[in-house]
């Protein structure tokens, strides 16, 4: 009888503490959530674009790590999906660009999404104010989206002697 007794006080205890818990974390979670800042929407890639981006794989890896920026809400995630973002954009600029998108216009945005993510990481590392500088990351990839776009739109002879 003990034993019952024992084993029942055991499981209320149990079963109280864990719902303590899950509430807390709840609480600890709507708390981030507040304190993160609210990004700006990634700029839609026009169907005439993705026509002429086919195969380029860089520009895909990109703009999938962007996408994946959005749905981050605390800083340890953060840190680590900026080091993801950074590799792509580093790929991004380093590998070759389709002869239609080969522009300093784009390769110069590219550069300043870089130089943003990396003051952004910076900006964590030193424990300072992130959220302006991670705002202009997501402006700085959306110049980057509107500037293919734009050069996407304009027609290009099939001929070029590049």
């Amino acid at each position: 009888m003990r034993f019952f007794i024992f084993i029942l006080s055991m499981v209320v205890f149990v079963s109280c503490r864990q719902a303590t818990a899950e509430v807390e974390v709840a609480e600890v979670a709507s708390q981030v959530a507040e304190d993160f800042p609210t990004l700006p929407k990634l700029i839609r890639i026009h169907k005439f674009t993705k026509a002429k981006m086919v195969g380029w794989g860089p520009f895909n890896g990109l703009h999938e790590q962007m996408t994946a920026l959005q749905e981050v809400f605390t800083r340890e995630a953060l840190v680590l999906k900026l080091e993801e973002v950074e590799a792509a954009c580093r790929d991004f600029e380093s590998a070759p660009f389709p002869v239609v998108f080969d522009r300093p216009a784009v390769r110069s945005r590219a550069k300043v999404v870089r130089t943003f993510i990396q003051k952004t990481q910076a900006d964590l590392h030193y424990r300072e104010d992130f959220a302006p500088d991670l705002i202009q990351v997501v402006r700085s990839y959306n110049a980057l989206v509107r500037q293919l776009n734009q050069v996407g739109q304009e027609e290009t002879p099939d001929d070029l002697p590049f």
